[in-house]
């Protein structure tokens, strides 16, 4: 899509830059050449949550962690705080994958 076009709402953008999503998202190839770029990427967690909705099948949630720098202090944060958390460059809470 041209820089220059502008939509209207979210879902215009949706359709315009994953038109057939649904029936597209296994194609590589397709999937490859389209990106929605934002300054922050809070402004993308909505956009990211809708268009995985579109997707076909279950959604299953994986929790997951890394690491603690200090393993005396893994159990020192509460679970809300690190739920919470979305670092920088990460478009969705950092505790789970969908």
């Amino acid at each position: 899509m041209p820089f220059e076009y502008m939509v209207s709402d979210l879902k215009e953008l949706m359709n315009k830059i994953f038109p057939n999503l649904r029936n597209q998202f296994t194609e590589h190839n397709w999937l490859k050449n389209r990106a929605i770029l934002a300054p922050k990427s809070v402004s993308i967690d909505d956009l990211k949550m809708k268009l995985l909705e579109q997707l076909p099948g279950e959604c299953h949630i994986y929790n997951f962690f890394d690491a603690v720098l200090n393993i005396d202090e893994a159990m020192n944060y509460q679970v809300e705080l690190l739920n919470s958390l979305t670092p920088f460059l990460h478009a969705g809470p950092v505790n789970w994958l969908k």
